[in-house]
């Protein structure tokens, strides 16, 4: 029997020998099981061995037979892989031969609608077209660039892209440009300003929006032919051609050698004029290129066309700057002028729009002083400015002369020389921070660091130069607020984010005003240190009157203050309120607070340790520390009990009663009760002083017999 080979046919062979294997298994497993007869076993052994042999060899029949037909079936295939390849060759053929049918039909299309439209009526119909035609040239060339097709017909299309290019170009900028007298731009002059939009027609306005929108779609396509990194000042090719005639009129102006107005040493002139074309153009393309920017689904990354006419307008006035700063930059005079005028133009493009240098670096005028020598020029001339204009302000008259705060109330006490000072380090920062290269930056920090160690060696060779007899002059107080007020302004700078920006690069450990801030507040510390000085010495001799009391006599308490407590005290109040009228608020109560803290320590060994106390006495010195000291030093410490709090321990203890006396002594006195004798101190509110100088004051307390 002849077998067709097929797959079906082989599944059913090897499902059947399958089959017949298994059931022979069975057979086995069963006759072990049920002791059947060994004949009868055999006889169905030899049947079921017969069948597997038979399917074998038609297995064997079946695969013998495949092979055969697999070896005629490749000479076939040998035979006609060839004609299949020419066949792939004549249908890539075709189709290349159809895409450059459709180029030469784009090719006549574009000859017919560029070169031989003659009015700018006729180019105008046509001109949706040329560009429709272009991006189908473009989107050909970037399918076969993208898919790696023929090279030799991609080479062919992106000639014939190249040949049309400047054509289309040269058409579309001529005819673009020539729409701009029939809806008045740009804008020159003001006194059209207001009749501008009654001026143009809606007909003027469709057709420049017409070859604005050409213009963009062909700027994109051309990007897409030869992409390119974009520089920081490009802008797209319709704004550069409407800014075209403001650039020619500022070259015209300004840069022509006969020229009136091209004069380097008014730079404000071409600086103002920018800004004035900026202002009077600005609502023409916010209202009318700003929306069709927009709508623009390929282009969504477009910045707005005022940012873009000012980057046009910049480069000239860039170019300018450049031409002019050789001749200005070795005449102090003249170059400060142009860095001052360019930084008062910064500010001024700033408050137009804000965002305009983070978009266009470019348009930071600053940065053409970053080249040298015009960077060394203006940190050698800040300098010597800076060194002058110290002189000039510690040289007023009124140098020293508070400046009043809102409302006439001044926390720091800021002099006119400190202001002064501040507002020219501020100066200094305002210039330095539209420079966007760090080293730069530092350069300038670096030089406001200088200025400070000239300020603060200024102010110590004055302190040293003023009169320390008590009371100290009002220019000695003034200087250690100026003092005061730099660290203040200083430790506010360290924290924003320029300063901060420059530390983390150059100086990582700490900020770049803490070593000044760390000179200025040693100087700080050493003045109010010779106040309090001052003033203890001017106490000496009413504290030793106060303490000579015969305290362990006194015969007589009336609930009032000691005479000699009376006169400390008014002598304590009266410098007191002159200290706090002279002394900036932090000062004052920094002062105030440290000669609390030394009264009391002098009080508690010079009176207290030193003297006797009867009962009289003890209530005499409690009545005048509590009514009078405390009462004092309230009106300027918010916790005096604080300040004071070992000399309100010692009085508490030179006013215990006997009972109390006689326990407290004899746990004081027992070095091994160190635990028990600060309990019991704890529990009468004894916390500020030792156990030993407790032990010390109420050995002092004597008790009538």
């Amino acid at each position: 029997m002849k077998m067709s080979v097929n797959s079906k046919q082989y599944d059913q062979l090897v499902t059947k020998l399958n089959h017949l294997i298994v059931s022979l298994s069975l057979d086995e497993k069963s006759t072990q099981e049920l002791g059947t007869d060994i004949n009868d076993t055999i006889k169905k052994y030899e049947l079921k061995a017969n069948a597997i042999k038979e399917t074998t060899c038609e297995l064997k029949s079946v695969v013998q037979e495949f092979d055969d037909k697999m070896s005629q079936m490749t000479s076939i295939l040998d035979a006609v892989s060839p004609l299949l390849d020419k066949y792939e060759s004549l249908i890539k053929l075709d189709k290349l031969l159809s895409e450059l049918s459709t180029i030469k039909k784009i090719h006549k299309s574009l000859e017919m609608n560029v070169i031989n439209c003659k009015t700018n009526k006729d180019f105008e119909t046509k001109v949706t077209l040329i560009t429709q035609s272009f991006n189908q040239m473009v989107d050909s060339y970037k399918d076969f660039e993208d898919n790696h097709k023929n090279d030799v017909m991609k080479n062919y299309l992106y000639d014939i892209i190249i040949y049309w290019k400047p054509i289309i170009l040269t058409k579309l900028r001529q005819r673009f440009a020539d729409t701009f007298e029939s809806i008045d731009w740009p804008l020159i002059n003001t006194n059209k300003l207001q009749n501008r939009s009654k001026s143009q027609s809606s007909e003027a306005i469709n057709t420049f929006l017409l070859y604005f929108n050409s213009l963009l779609i062909f700027d994109i396509q051309c990007k897409r032919l030869s992409p390119q990194i974009t520089t920081e000042s490009e802008i797209v090719l319709p704004i550069d051609v409407m800014v075209t005639p403001l650039k020619k009129r500022f070259q015209y102006h300004f840069m022509e050698t006969k020229s009136k107005l091209n004069r380097p040493e008014k730079p404000e002139w071409y600086l103002s004029q920018t800004l004035v074309w900026i202002r009077q153009n600005n609502n023409f393309l916010c209202e009318t290129i700003d929306p069709l920017l927009l709508d623009m689904k390929s282009a969504t990354d477009l910045v707005p066309a005022k940012f873009q006419l000012i980057s046009g307008l910049l480069e000239c006035v860039t170019t300018k700057l450049k031409s002019d700063l050789p001749s200005l930059v070795y005449d102090d005079k003249l170059f400060t002028h142009t860095v001052d005028e360019v930084l008062i133009f910064n500010r001024e493009l700033l408050e137009i729009e804000s965002n305009i240098i983070q978009v266009f670096p470019n348009c930071n005028l600053m940065n053409v002083f970053s080249s040298e020598p015009f960077f060394t020029r203006i940190l050698s001339l800040e300098r010597k400015k800076s060194t002058e204009f110290v002189e000039l302000i510690l040289d007023s008259k009124s140098a020293w002369n508070e400046i009043c705060g809102p409302e006439g109330n001044d926390e720091l006490k800021i002099c006119e020389c400190g202001d002064n000072f501040v507002l020219m380090l501020q100066s200094v920062t305002n210039r330095c921070s539209f420079f966007t290269n760090e080293s730069l930056k530092y350069a300038f920090i670096k030089l406001q660091l200088e200025m400070l160690d000239d300020f603060r060696l200024r102010l110590i060779q004055l302190l040293h130069t003023s009169d320390k007899s008590w009371p100290l002059s009002q220019r000695y107080f003034a200087i250690i607020n100026t003092i005061n007020y730099l660290i203040f302004v200083l430790n506010e700078w360290k924290i924003l984010p320029f300063y901060v920006q420059i530390s983390e690069i150059y100086s990582p450990n700490e900020t770049v005003f803490d070593q000044i801030i760390g000179l200025l507040q040693h100087v700080l510390n050493e003045s109010i240190q010779q106040i309090k000085d001052l003033f203890l010495d001017q106490l000496k001799t009413g504290l030793q009157t106060y303490a000579s009391i015969k305290w362990f006599c006194l015969k007589l308490f009336d609930n009032s203050l000691s005479s000699s407590a009376s006169q400390l005290l008014h002598f304590i109040s009266t410098n007191l309120v002159s200290l706090q009228k002279s002394l900036s608020i932090s000062l004052f109560d920094k002062i105030s607070q440290e000669m609390a803290q030394q009264l009391s320590r002098i009080l508690v060994e010079d009176l207290v340790l030193e003297n006797s106390f009867n009962d009289f006495g003890a209530k005499q010195l409690d009545y005048d520390i509590t009514v009078g000291f405390l009462s004092l030093f309230r009106l300027y410490l918010s916790r005096p009990n604080a300040e004071f709090g070992p000399l309100i321990d010692a009085v508490k203890l030179v006013n215990i009663e006997k009972g109390t006396y006689l326990l407290l002594k004899e746990i004081l006195s027992d070095r091994n009760k160190t635990n028990e004798a600060k309990m019991a101190l704890k529990e009468m509110s004894v916390t500020m002083i030792s156990t030993q100088m407790a032990l010390n004051i109420i050995q002092n307390k004597i008790f009538d017999k």
